[in-house]
């Protein structure tokens, strides 16, 4: 039988994030809907730590390629997020973040951009224009206006990303690579699509 204490669901979780990195998505998913299962007998359901391990199964499944079951847990995920810390808080921009991304996978992306947009404010206004945590905000969001067909406003937010991971970084930082590239392939889909450049 299985321990239901909140330390070994800590414990599942950890374990969930090393199977993440190493790309075993279903263990991953396995380990943290237990882990989920036990916090959620351990803490009332609008509890924070019930808000992360709704996060963390959600991103799994996004992996996975199950977008309805991720978008469904990190909307619950989100509204504690704003419940718990308010509108303004770095967890809700992040909470923000996760859903534009899988609410993009779904073909939402008018709600993805919306989210994307407030959570790359949110993060600006908690770190200044210049932190890492804005570049990936403005990364998320040139992903969602790139699937729109803006490509000029792909391209910016790709920009200012890339500025400031250059910046914080350097030019040789594998992250920082990532983004110029993207920001390359935006320019070049753009032009081909007709958009002008100035």
């Amino acid at each position: 039988e299985m321990v239901e204490t909140e330390s070994f669901a800590d414990l599942l979780d950890r374990l969930a994030w090393i199977k993440y990195e190493m790309g075993t998505f279903a263990s991953a998913a396995d380990l943290r809907e237990k882990a989920l299962k036990i916090s959620s007998k351990v803490f009332e359901k609008d509890h924070a730590t019930i808000s992360t391990r709704q996060s963390n199964l959600g991103l799994v499944y996004r992996q996975l390629g199950r977008y309805e079951e991720a978008a469904s847990l990190l909307e619950a995920a989100l509204q504690s997020d704003l419940d718990n810390f308010g509108k303004l808080h770095p967890n809700v921009a992040v909470s923000q973040s996760n859903l534009a991304n899988v609410y993009k996978d779904l073909g939402r992306y008018e709600e993805a951009a919306s989210l994307a947009s407030s959570a790359l404010e949110i993060d600006k206004q908690n770190f200044g224009e210049k932190h890492p945590q804005v570049a990936i905000k403005s990364n998320n969001l040139a992903w969602v206006k790139l699937e729109q067909k803006y490509y000029q406003e792909a391209a910016a937010f790709f920009l200012q990303s890339y500025t400031i991971l250059e910046e914080q970084l350097g030019a040789a930082h594998p992250n920082t690579k990532t983004v110029w590239s993207s920001l390359v392939s935006a320019i070049e889909e753009g032009v081909a699509a007709g958009d002008a450049y100035c």
